[in-house]
């Protein structure tokens, strides 16, 4: 559906990632990129939703619009608090 190069603080580990969003299987993916080739990949949300867009919002949080039966809706990711 859509995908962003993270280079937001809220998650430094995430740094030059890639997030993608996917409207089949319902996930939204992280993946690594070294020399132009995926070297590991996460599943940041499972199942939740069709993802139809994701964006960086000013402080570094991950916005993701989701897409299902009951209508659309916008989440917000931030960083747990420890």
């Amino acid at each position: 559906s859509n995908l962003i190069v993270y280079r937001g603080r809220a998650f430094p580990g995430w740094q030059g990632s890639l997030l993608v969003g996917t409207l089949r299987a319902t996930d939204l993916l992280r993946l690594e990129v070294e020399g132009g080739r995926v070297v590991r990949s996460e599943v940041i949300l499972k199942d939740l939703a069709r993802i139809r867009d994701v964006a960086e919002g000013p402080k570094g949080e991950v916005y993701v619009l989701l897409e299902n039966a009951a209508g659309s809706q916008v989440v917000r990711l931030t960083p747990a608090r420890r």
